[in-house]
C-alpha cells in the first residue's frame, strides 16, 4: 500500500475530472432511472385504483337494478295475492263496488276493475267517478287483456303503464275470472311512489354520488345516443362515434384507461362497458383528477435534484481524495457517516463479487452482523448471501420483491440498483439500496380496507333506510290479514302463507338491523365489568345454541374486573360462539378461555371444527363474505368493528380447528 500515494499523484487533473464526471453521470442516471420507475409505479397504482373503482361501480349498479327489480316483484306479488282473494269472492258472486272500494282502501290499491269476456267493464271500485267520454283513451282493455279473455293465460303482469284517461302512471296486474262467463280482474296502484324510489336508487343517483367524491371530476353512463346519467362536472364530453378510443372500449369487455385534456384540465379516465346480465347499458366513464399525481411527480423531481446535488458533492469529494491522500480518511469517514445514518440498507459488491460495503441498517434489516458479511464472497451459501445473490443476479429490472426470511415470514422490499461501469464496459461495483416497505404496504392495505368498509357502510345504510318503510308496510299488512281476514276455504293454507310472509318480513328486518349496526357503529361505553358474572351470562346465552347439536361447551373464567363495553363485547363473543357452533359437527366441543393481565385481557374461543384455511382468514372479517348459503357476512365484520373500537385486535389461529383470539388493552 506504500505506493498508492505515488500512483494517485501521477494521475493528471483532466483524468480526475473525467472520472468525477463519469461517477456523477452514473449516479444521476441512476436517480433519473429511479424517478422514471417511480412515475411508472405511480401511474400503475392510479390505474389499479381506477379499475377497482370502475369494477365496484359495476357491481353496485347491478345491485341497484336487482333492488328495484325485487321491489317490483314484491308489488306484483301483493297485487296478485289481492287478486286471488277477489277471485274467490267473485266465484261466490259476492263482489260489490263497496267491497272493492274497501279492499282498495285497506290495501293501498288505486283501482280494481272487473271486465267480462268482451273487455267491457262490469264492476269497479270507483263506479261513482264520472266517465271520460271526451278524454282520449290511451289503451283499450280488450287489447291489453286479450290473453286472459281468450283463455290463453290465467295471470297477466301488465307492469308500469300510462293511466287510461288521467295523467300519471299505474302499475297493474290482471287475473282471469274463474266464473263460467269468463273475463278478467284488474288491479293497479299509483306508480308515483314506485318511480320516485327508482330515481332515488337508480343509476343516475349513483352517478351523482360518485361524482361528488373528492378527486373524481365526473362519472357518467353514455351510449350511442348520448349521456344516460352523469355526476360531477361534465363538460366537453365526446360522443362514442367521434372517439376511436371509446369505440374500441365499446367493442371489448375489458377496462380501458387514458390521460386526456378536458377544458384545459388533465384527467385520468377509466372506461368500461356496463352490462346487467345480458342487457348492455352503455359505457361507464370515470374521470379522475391528475393534480395530485402531477404534484407528487414535482416533489419527486425536486428530491431527485437534491439527490443529484448530493451525488455531485460526493463525486467532488472523491476527486479531491484522489488528488490529496491526506484527506482520504476524512472523506471515507464522511461517507461512512452518511451510510450509517441512512434509513435504507446499502450493500456494495465489487467486480470480484465481494461485499465491500454493508452498513448498519443492512445488518439490522437482514438480522446479521457487518463482520459476518463484509469482505465475504457473494457466492457463499446461507443467509443473507442467498438473498443478496438473487438481487444482484436478477438484473436492474427488479424494484420490489417479497423474499422469505429465515423465520418463515415474507417481507416486502424496495430495491434500487446502480452499476459503476469502467471505460471498457466492465462492471466495477454494484450498489443495492434496500428499503423494508412491509409496514407501509400493510398500512396501504389497511387504508384501502377501511375505505371499502366506509363505502359499503354508507351504501348499506342507504339501502336499509329505503327498504325498511315498504318492509314495515308488508309486515303490517300480513298482521292485518291474519287478524281481520278469514277466507271461507283454505283457512289453514291462508294463515300459513300469511305467517310465512310475516316471519320472512321480520327476518329481513333483522338483516337490516345488522346492516345499520355495521354502518353506524355505536361508540363503546367503557366501564369496569366483573368477569365472573359477565362470562356466566355469556354461558347461559350460548347454551341455547349448543344444546341442539350436543356440543360440549367449557369456559375458563378469569377473576377480577376488566374495562370494556359490556353490551358490545357480549355481542362480539356471541357472534364468535354462534360461528363456532355452525362450524363444529355434532358431539364436538367449544372452549372459551379468558386470561387477565395488568396490561390486557384475552378472550380465546377454540372449536373442534374443520378450521379455516390460511388464505381465507383475512377475508372472513370482510362484509358480505360468508361461507354459509344463508349468511349475511356481517357477523364477524361487526365483531372486528367492536374489537377495533376498543383499541384491540382479533386474529385467527390453528390448523385443526380454529381459535379466534381477542386482545383488549387495559
Amino acid at each position: 500500500m506504500s505506493n498508492v500515494p505515488s500512483v494517485f499523484s501521477s494521475i493528471r487533473p483532466r483524468t480526475i475530472l473525467l472520472l468525477t464526471a463519469l461517477l456523477a453521470a452514473v449516479m444521476i442516471g441512476s436517480a433519473v432511472l429511479e424517478l422514471s420507475q417511480s412515475r411508472e409505479e405511480l401511474m400503475h397504482l392510479l390505474t389499479e385504483e381506477a379499475m377497482s373503482l370502475a369494477e365496484s361501480v359495476r357491481h353496485t349498479a347491478a345491485n341497484v337494478v336487482l333492488s328495484t327489480d325485487e321491489i317490483e316483484r314484491q308489488i306484483t306479488q301483493r297485487l296478485l295475492d289481492n287478486a286471488s282473494f277477489l277471485a274467490a269472492m267473485d266465484r261466490r258472486r259476492t263482489l260489490t263496488p263497496r267491497i272493492l272500494a274497501e279492499v282498495c282502501e285497506r290495501n293501498n290499491i288505486f283501482r280494481i276493475n272487473l271486465f267480462d269476456r268482451t273487455g267491457r267493464k262490469v264492476l269497479s271500485s270507483h263506479d261513482h267517478l264520472p266517465d271520460h267520454p271526451t278524454s282520449p283513451e290511451r289503451a283499450r282493455p280488450e287489447d291489453i287483456l286479450r290473453p286472459l279473455l281468450s283463455g290463453e293465460a290465467d295471470t297477466l303482469i301488465i307492469g308500469l303503464t300510462d293511466a287510461r284517461y288521467e295523467e300519471g302512471q299505474r302499475y297493474a296486474v290482471a287475473l282471469r275470472r274463474s266464473i263460467p262467463e269468463g273475463g278478467a280482474i284488474v288491479l293497479n296502484v299509483d306508480a308515483a311512489e314506485f318511480t320516485t324510489l327508482r330515481q332515488t336508487l337508480g343509476i343516475g343517483r349513483m352517478m351523482k354520488d360518485i361524482g361528488d367524491n373528492s378527486g373524481i371530476e365526473y362519472a357518467l353512463l353514455q351510449d350511442d345516443q348520448g349521456i344516460i346519467a352523469a355526476g360531477g362536472t361534465v363538460s366537453e364530453i365526446a360522443s362514442i362515434e367521434s372517439d376511436p378510443f371509446l369505440q374500441r372500449a365499446e367493442e371489448t369487455d375489458t377496462t380501458h384507461t387514458r390521460v386526456i385534456m378536458t377544458a384545459g384540465h388533465e384527467l385520468f379516465e377509466v372506461v368500461q362497458p356496463l352490462s346487467i346480465g345480458d342487457e348492455y347499458l352503455g359505457l361507464l366513464r370515470i374521470g379522475l383528477s391528475m393534480d395530485e399525481v402531477r404534484a407528487t411527480e414535482t416533489r419527486m423531481q425536486r428530491r431527485m435534484i437534491v439527490l443529484s446535488l448530493v451525488v455531485l458533492a460526493i463525486s467532488g469529494l472523491v476527486a479531491l481524495a484522489i488528488v490529496s491522500m491526506q484527506r482520504l480518511r476524512k472523506i471515507e469517514s464522511f461517507t461512512g457517516t452518511i451510510l450509517e445514518q441512512m434509513n435504507d440498507a446499502v450493500v456494495t459488491i465489487d467486480h470480484l463479487r465481494r461485499v465491500t460495503i454493508f452498513n448498519s441498517q443492512a445488518a439490522r434489516l437482514l438480522h446479521t452482523s457487518e463482520t459476518d458479511v463484509r469482505d465475504k464472497n457473494l457466492d457463499n451459501p446461507g443467509w443473507p448471501f442467498d438473498l443478496l445473490r438473487s438481487l444482484v443476479d436478477s438484473g436492474p429490472e427488479i424494484t420490489e420483491c417479497e423474499p422469505l426470511w429465515p423465520d418463515g415470514t415474507h417481507r416486502a422490499l424496495s430495491v434500487s440498483r446502480s452499476n459503476n461501469v469502467q471505460p471498457d464496459g466492465a462492471t466495477e461495483h454494484i450498489t443495492l439500496v434496500i428499503r423494508d416497505i412491509t409496514e407501509s404496504r400493510r398500512l396501504e392495505r389497511e387504508l384501502r380496507r377501511r375505505d371499502r368498509l366506509s363505502a359499503m357502510g354508507e351504501l348499506a345504510a342507504g339501502v336499509a333506510h329505503e327498504i325498511r318503510n315498504p318492509l314495515n308496510a308488508i309486515a303490517m299488512i300480513s298482521q292485518r290479514f291474519m287478524k281481520e281476514f278469514k277466507p271461507v276455504r283454505g283457512v289453514r293454507e291462508y294463515r300459513s302463507i300469511a305467517k310465512v310472509l310475516l316471519d320472512e318480513s321480520r327476518r329481513v328486518n333483522g338483516i337490516i338491523h345488522q346492516f345499520l349496526r355495521f354502518a353506524r357503529p355505536a361508540v363503546p361505553i367503557i366501564d369496569d365489568v366483573p368477569l365472573a358474572p359477565f362470562l356466566g351470562h355469556i354461558n347461559v346465552l350460548a347454551l341455547e345454541h349448543v344444546r341442539d347439536k350436543r356440543i360440549r361447551l367449557t369456559m375458563n373464567s378469569a377473576v377480577g374486573t376488566a374495562r370494556f363495553d359490556r353490551e358490545q363485547m357480549t355481542q362480539a363473543l356471541l357472534n364468535l360462539l354462534r360461528n363456532a357452533v355452525e362450524a363444529v359437527p355434532e358431539d364436538g366441543w367449544i372452549s372459551l378461555t379468558t386470561v387477565r393481565t395488568a396490561s390486557q385481557i384475552t378472550f380465546a374461543i377454540t372449536d373442534s371444527g374443520p378450521g379455516i384455511p390460511v388464505e381465507r382468514r383475512e377475508r372472513v372479517f370482510e362484509p358480505s363474505y360468508s361461507s354459509k348459503s344463508t349468511g349475511t357476512g356481517l357477523g364477524l365484520a361487526i365483531t372486528r368493528q367492536i374489537v377495533e373500537a376498543h383499541g384491540g385486535t382479533i386474529g385467527i389461529e390453528g390448523e385443526h380447528g380454529s381459535t379466534f383470539r381477542i386482545l383488549l388493552p387495559q
